[in-house]
């Protein structure tokens, strides 16, 4: 008997859970770059977290994995966001990510400073731009 190769195997498992199952619709991607990143986001962190990185990804075209980086710069600026820190308390970290472009991020504490939870992440505007560059 010949050996299966690895994408066999997977092949052979989803065929025998889709037949004892069908179509359970719990995936919310609609294209198959979607499922990639969720696939791979699934395994770094919780599943509503992973729809909040993808429609930030969508909506921004920066990932949470590059949002993060801006945590490492040295130059990079954090306020106390007021505005939205009605349930709890929420911060804007202004700073160069990994991928050489200026963010701005949205994030808050859990667990006494434990984790941070990342809300969300875009270009910074021009503004923000010249805010850091002053700073």
């Amino acid at each position: 008997m010949k050996a299966q190769s690895n994408e066999e195997s997977l092949r052979a498992y989803y065929s025998t859970l889709f037949r004892a199952w069908g179509r359970q619709h719990w995936w919310p991607a609609r294209t198959r770059f979607e499922v990639i990143v969720g696939a791979y986001l699934t395994q770094n962190t919780a599943w509503t977290n992973v729809e909040k990185a993808i429609a930030n990804l969508k909506k921004h075209r920066v990932s949470f994995d590059e949002a993060k980086s801006v945590f490492f710069d040295e130059f990079g600026v954090q306020f106390f966001d007021e505005d939205h820190s009605s349930d709890e308390e929420r911060f804007l970290m202004l700073g160069l990510s990994s991928g050489a472009r200026l963010l701005l991020m949205c994030h808050c504490e859990r667990g006494q400073g434990a984790v941070i939870r990342i809300i969300s992440a875009r270009r910074a505007t021009k503004s923000e731009s010249a805010f850091y560059q002053g700073a």
